[in-house]
């Protein structure tokens, strides 16, 4: 069995649930998800998109790095209008720190929030049709189908068009910004050896058990 810096062996079954502390990775893109300045990493791009009520990320202790790297530069490839785009690293977060964060933000204002929000697995098994659900009697490994170690942050609510919803909006953005604020955690590759190699820190940096 291979086995790459993450600690991932590729034919090991994924859990179909998530441990709280388990390591979730957000791809970071440069410089779509960096301001006008290209200097600062936009807080909102942890955030749906409008409309959307989802966040993707990768389970970081279930993928080896190459695969998550080639993933992250899939997606750089594709961001529309941006041909230079290129994949600057993972915002790295846990399932219980999106709990902690929505706990905290909820105390700061003092009053029940309009939406929740959670992790959820969702592996990808057809790449052309990311909703296609994965198939019974199917191992969640990385050898099956096309991407197993796929997680989502998923809000109860989309977020919402411009003048529909502001105060709805501001909230998630408020939430998210205090997600990034309890662990500003990036992985990058400080010298990248290759195109798919992977040669930054460990992508599973999951804590013991409280």
């Amino acid at each position: 069995m291979q086995s790459d810096k993450s600690g991932n062996e590729n034919n090991t079954p994924i859990p179909k649930t998530l441990e709280a502390r388990e390591s979730l990775l957000r791809c970071i893109i440069h410089p779509g998800d960096y301001n006008k300045a290209g200097d600062t990493f936009r807080v909102r791009n942890l955030a749906p998109r409008k409309g959307k009520d989802d966040v993707s990320s990768i389970r970081g202790c279930h993928c080896t790095g190459e695969r998550a790297k080639r993933h992250g530069l899939e997606i750089a490839s594709k961001r529309p209008g941006k041909p230079f785009s290129k994949l600057e690293g993972f915002f790295h977060f846990t399932p219980e720190l999106v709990a902690q964060a929505f706990s905290s933000y909820q105390s700061f204002i003092q009053e029940t929030l309009p939406f929740s929000v959670w992790v959820v697995p969702t592996p990808i098994y057809d790449e052309s049709s990311p909703y296609v659900p994965w198939p019974e009697g199917v191992v969640l490994c990385q050898e099956n189908g096309y991407f197993p170690a796929h997680a989502d942050l998923k809000f109860s609510l989309p977020m919402p068009n411009d003048g529909e919803n502001d105060i709805l909006r501001d909230h998630i953005r408020a939430f998210v910004k205090v997600l990034y604020d309890i662990d500003p955690n990036f992985l990058v590759e400080e010298f990248p050896s290759s195109a798919d190699a992977w040669s930054g820190p460990n992508l599973c940096q999951q804590l013991p058990a409280a």
